[in-house]
């Protein structure tokens, strides 16, 4: 029992190694949420930037998309006149006209779905950085928090 022996603190020992624990604690703590806040920055910064390209590369699309899409459009709506207008011309190749018809507007079709898509996803974009920012300010109320009230357990 002797390999054991107890040490004791007296009050004012005890109370300054507390102290030190404390102090030792508060900056731990203040660091670790200082790197929180920055993780948590460099995230949304990123997501922005992201959104902000997604955005641009939609707008980029309708922009290139938007005439050929109304050409397209009129092209499709002259060569089904024609078709119909070709009475005198075989069964075979009218056929072969509205099948292209047809495979233009299913290209069409899936042209507009994938602009749609896209701007589903800058929309949840947008909804993502506005929740991360939202969890660096929450992090950012708990570290001041956690700061007030170490501090107010520093004074008792």
């Amino acid at each position: 029992m002797s390999d054991f022996a107890a040490t004791r603190l007296s009050p004012t020992a005890a109370a300054a190694a507390a102290e030190r624990t404390l102090a030792f604690l508060r900056s731990v703590y203040g660091w670790m949420f200082v790197g929180l806040g920055v993780t948590a920055l460099v995230a949304a910064v990123g997501i922005i930037a992201a959104a902000l390209g997604v955005r641009a590369a939609v707008r980029a699309l309708k922009g290139f998309a938007g005439p050929a899409i109304a050409d397209v459009r009129q092209l499709i709506g002259s060569i089904k006149i024609e078709a119909d207008a070709l009475v005198g011309t075989s069964r075979e190749v009218r056929q072969r006209i509205v099948r292209a018809v047809d495979a233009a507007e299913e290209r069409l079709t899936d042209l507009d779905a994938l602009a749609e898509v896209m701007q589903e996803e800058l929309e949840e974009t947008a909804l993502d950085a506005a929740a991360t920012m939202r969890d660096v300010r929450r992090g950012l109320s708990v570290w001041r928090w956690s700061q007030k009230l170490l501090k107010g357990k520093k004074r008792r």
